[in-house]
C-alpha cells in the first residue's frame, strides 16, 4: 500500500466507530433540544391556562358586581326610594302627613348645658377672656 494512503482507511472497524458516535452525538442533541423545546412549550401552556382561570374568575366576579348595579339601578327609579331621598334630604312631606321630631333628653340636656356656658361667657369681660387664652388660666 501506499504511504499516503490515510490510517482511517486502513481499519474500516475504527471508520465505522467513529461514525457511530458522531451519528449517537447528533441524535443526542436532537433529543436535548427536542426535550428543551417541549419543556419551554408545556410551562408556556401552563401559565396562559393559569391566566385563562384568573381572567374567568374575574369575569365571575364583575358578573355578580354588574348584577348588584343593575339591582341598585332598579331600586333608584322606584318611587320608594325617591320618596325616600325627598324626605330625608330635602325635608319633603306627603300630603296629608304630620311630621314629629322626638328630642333625646341627653340631646336637651347638651343643649341646656351649651346655653347656660354661653350665658356664663356672655358674664366674663373680654380682657379676661384673652388673659385665660393666652396663659391658659381658667376663669370659671
Amino acid at each position: 500500500m501506499n504511504r499516503t494512503s490515510h490510517n482511517w482507511e486502513k481499519n474500516p472497524r475504527n471508520n465505522s466507530g467513529i461514525w457511530i458516535k458522531f451519528f449517537l452525538a447528533i441524535c443526542l442533541a436532537s433529543f436535548v433540544l427536542v426535550a428543551y423545546s417541549l419543556f419551554k412549550e408545556t410551562y408556556k401552556k401552563r401559565q396562559i391556562q393559569e391566566e385563562v382561570e384568573q381572567l374567568q374568575t374575574q369575569v365571575v366576579s364583575l358578573e355578580q358586581g354588574n348584577q348588584k348595579l343593575k339591582g341598585l339601578i332598579e331600586y333608584f327609579r322606584t318611587q320608594n326610594f325617591s320618596e325616600k331621598e325627598a324626605r330625608e334630604k330635602l325635608n319633603v312631606k306627603k300630603e296629608g302627613e304630620k311630621v314629629v321630631i322626638l328630642r333625646s333628653q341627653d340631646n336637651q340636656k347638651e343643649n341646656s348645658q351649651e346655653e347656660d356656658l354661653e350665658e356664663e361667657d356672655l358674664l366674663i369681660p373680654n380682657p379676661l377672656k384673652w388673659w385665660a387664652y393666652f396663659f391658659g388660666e381658667n376663669l370659671l
